[in-house]
């Protein structure tokens, strides 16, 4: 159900002329979820604020 999530979301993203996704993951877990999407790791953030506040995230993109 994620991956069909996804796919959509890429293609209302392009629909709307944006060239590039970009995702803040939250749990390491989730990263090889993006990575199969096509997103690859382009840095790391530890002060975010909201409900993860404090956690070590990484910012994923994807040039669609």
């Amino acid at each position: 159900a994620g991956s069909l999530l996804f796919k959509e979301a890429e293609k209302i993203i392009i629909h709307n002329g944006h060239k590039e996704m970009t995702a803040w993951i939250l749990f390491d877990d989730a990263i090889p979820f993006y990575e199969a999407m096509g997103m690859s790791a382009v840095g790391r953030k530890f002060d975010i604020l909201g409900s993860g506040e404090g956690m070590n995230t990484l910012l994923m993109s994807k040039t669609i």
